[in-house]
């Protein structure tokens, strides 16, 4: 008895009906299928009457533009002269508004019905309303004939707004399911993807090693050793190189102090032939890199009697110990000069000799290719890294707007149905990466 009143007196929630997520394609297909031929019965219950009153409206627009008015008629002549001009332009304007063909389609026929009757309406308005006064038992003939697309367009409108309204709705539900799947393939695609990335990742870093294990070979091999002893070499001599144009620089600068003087003091007492030399002289040696040794020393000794001259008369042109040991004797430059000058030359050609062979090895030019392929590795590594970043942001989003999207599919398919509906099975964003 407690059973049989707990029963009668509680409400037990009804569970809303569900549709399995795979069959609703099917469902909206079916919908429009049914709705489709709902529209077409309809629309050809009407096509046999519609195309008779057509016809006859076609004989009606064609009998009524020759009508003639009786000279007995009671019409006023403005209305007689009015209606005489519009009958021809009325008929012609009513088989013009006639269609030629009906369309197949439910739509697309009710369009055109809803078309002619606007066009008719028009007429019937317009020239009309003159021709009525005068001929009124032909313009009711003919608007009975207009009346029967009219019934037609009333009967068409009943059946088609219930299921144009149901049109949207489905248009909407299947906006939904097109987002929904197209979200759960996009998702699917960019697993796939950073899997292929992580791959094609793992085999550059496995590559990479095989390169790294080749050049520890390569530069334990002799001919790469012999290499890198040459690249050391060079690099001592370019120091070399680099202090004994400093020397030479420093010994140019001692003797130019002493030559500037001499300069002053020799065009002073009218020497402008010996000044000038010496003036091309001095500039020849601070010009550029070290010069030619023999070159030098030739116009050093050419001038050298007349400097020995100025700077006995002159002690006070010698300022420090430098300037004394280079004008001590005649030979005390030149022997600095061409020391400097020859050793200079020697490292310079050493270098370039070196640089050539260098330049020819075999070691180093395979340790080059590597390190080029290596770095190339690297670079692709970084762009796919890239990648995949892009793509596991754009998962994160798919992931928030994908709960969202399926409440808007649950909710356009119950308002479809007329009734909450609840989706199972709907598709499962794939596990991430």
């Amino acid at each position: 008895m407690a059973g049989f009143f707990k029963k009668l007196f509680s409400k037990e929630e009804e569970t809303p009906p569900a549709m399995d997520f795979s069959e609703i394609a099917g469902y909206l297909k079916n919908l429009e299928k049914e709705d489709l031929e709902k529209l077409e019965a309809a629309s050809q219950k009407s096509k046999k009457e519609v195309l008779t009153a057509i016809e006859d409206l076609k004989i009606k627009a064609d009998s009524i533009s020759g009508a003639k008015i009786p000279d007995d008629s009671v019409v006023a002549p403005r209305v007689r002269t009015v209606v005489e001009k519009s009958l021809p332009n009325f008929s012609a304007s009513l088989l013009k508004a006639m269609p030629q063909n009906l369309p197949e389609n439910p739509e697309e026929y009710y369009a055109s019905l809803v078309e002619t009757i606007q066009a008719v309406s028009k007429c019937m308005r317009g020239q009309g309303k003159y021709i009525h006064i005068v001929f009124p038992a032909e313009m009711k003939d003919i608007k009975a004939s207009v009346d029967v697309i009219g019934r037609a367009i009333n009967n068409l409108n009943n059946e088609l707004k219930p299921v144009m309204d149901k049109k949207a709705n489905v248009v909407s539900v299947r906006g939904e399911l097109l987002k929904t799947e197209s979200l759960v393939s996009e998702y699917s695609s960019s697993v796939d993807t950073i899997n292929e990335l992580k791959s094609e990742i793992s085999s550059n870093e496995d590559e990479i090693e095989k390169i790294i294990e080749e050049i520890t070979l390569c530069r334990k091999s002799p001919d790469f050793l012999e290499y890198e002893g040459q690249i050391e070499r060079i690099k001592v001599l370019e120091e070399e190189k680099s202090e004994l144009s400093d020397s030479y620089r420093a010994a140019v600068a001692d003797v130019s102090n002493v030559f500037r003087k001499i300069i002053y003091a020799s065009e002073r007492e009218g020497e402008s032939d010996f000044s000038k030399s010496l003036f091309d002289f001095d500039s020849y040696l601070l010009s550029g890199e070290i010069k030619d040794a023999g070159k030098i020393n030739k116009i050093y000794s050419g001038l050298y009697p007349k400097i020995e001259e100025y700077i006995r008369k002159n002690p006070g042109f010698l300022k420090n110990k430098s300037e004394e040991f280079f004008f001590s004797d005649s030979d005390a430059f030149k022997i600095r000069i061409s020391e400097l000058c020859n050793t200079y030359n020697q490292v310079k050609d050493e270098i370039s000799a070196l640089k050539d062979t260098v330049s020819k090895s075999q070691s180093a030019e395979k340790l080059s290719s590597l390190k080029a392929k290596m770095e190339k590795l690297n670079e692709e590594s970084a762009m796919k890294n890239k990648k995949i970043s892009s793509l596991i942001e754009r998962q994160n989003e798919i992931s928030e707007e994908y709960p969202q999207l399926s409440e808007s599919l649950s909710s356009a398919l119950s308002k479809l149905r007329g009734c909450d509906t609840i989706i199972v099975d709907m598709p499962q964003l794939p596990l991430k990466n």
